[in-house]
């Protein structure tokens, strides 16, 4: 699983929004993210994650991360086809990658523009479009540039969450490989026999998955770290989502809209936290199954029969 791979449709599906216009989700986002699963070793992941064996061969690989991740993947995707199926219907062409890249830059400027936009600024910009606003109106606008700076901040987090995403490395580089097994007369045979070579596999794999268990417990540490302040900034969002009646309860069009573009931003929170937590879920899962095939000889093709 991949943040890219997580976070594409959501952008598409903010990009519908402002083409066509649509409803806000009837959800909570913090829902969402109490939901996102934190690895704690290599074994732990590997059990929850989903295994397929090559008849064959008797191969071990990993399907998928397991039901966790791919219920909450689900949601983001029926999340969003639910949104382009109430599009209005017309014909449009998918925007393009550079399309996609000026969305992304977009958004994060309006995010930035929203955290210094004060309520009277946002009355104003409701009367250039519909008049003066409302008692109800003055006070979901409110929620709406609270929301608008929670939006931002999700923003900021993915991005700090990113860089320092970045500085974590597996170091897997740094394990490695035993000596050569000895060749020795077996018959007809003269090689390694299988059981040196199960040994020095299995010892392999074993410095490679606590190698990976490093990796999983600081990618970890930022997870429980994060995962928090998007809960703080999501549950902001939520408040004026459902206080808005996710759009209904604002009569401007233009404000009606903002409401589901920010639920839309407030997404990126649990894109953020499940593409950090997925991929080192799936990581450090391939990792441990590559030490039970070693254990299991699956792995080790040899001709020194079982010795």
């Amino acid at each position: 699983m991949h943040l890219k791979r997580i976070f594409l449709p959501v952008l598409l599906l903010g990009y519908t929004t402002l083409v066509h216009g649509q409803k806000a989700w009837q959800g909570d986002i913090t829902a969402m993210l109490d939901k996102v699963p934190v690895p704690s070793s290599s074994a732990s992941c590997y059990g929850q994650s989903t295994k397929v064996t090559d008849p064959s061969t008797k191969i071990i690989s990993i399907k998928d991360n397991g039901p966790a991740f791919t219920d909450l993947e689900t949601q983001l995707e029926n999340i969003t086809k639910a949104a382009m199926s109430a599009a209005q219907t017309q014909s449009m062409a998918p925007p393009s990658a550079d399309q996609v890249a000026q969305m992304q830059q977009q958004a994060m400027q309006r995010a930035a523009a929203a955290q210094s936009s004060s309520p009277q600024q946002m009355a104003q910009q409701y009367r250039s479009s519909s008049g003066a606003p409302s008692a109800g109106d003055m006070t979901v606008m409110k929620l709406i540039g609270q929301a608008q700076t929670a939006a931002g901040h999700i923003n900021q987090l993915s991005l700090e969450l990113a860089q320092k995403r970045g500085k974590i490395s597996k170091n897997l580089d740094s394990v490695r490989m035993p000596p050569n097994c000895p060749e020795v007369q077996q018959g007809g045979y003269a090689g390694p026999t299988c059981a040196c070579l199960r040994g020095h596999e299995v010892d392999y794999r074993t410095r490679r998955v606590a190698a990976m268990n490093s990796y999983v417990q600081e990618m970890a540490a930022l997870v429980r770290e994060y995962l928090p302040k998007m809960k703080v900034e999501a549950a902001i969002i939520d408040d004026m989502e459902a206080k808005a009646k996710y759009g209904e309860a604002v009569s401007n069009p233009a404000f009606r809209q903002m409401v589901v573009s920010i639920q839309r931003q407030g997404f990126g929170s649990v894109t953020s936290m499940l593409g950090l937590s997925g991929d080192a879920w799936k990581d450090s899962a391939e990792e441990y199954a590559n030490l039970v095939n070693a254990q299991s000889g699956a792995s080790i093709p040899c001709a020194g029969g079982g010795k």
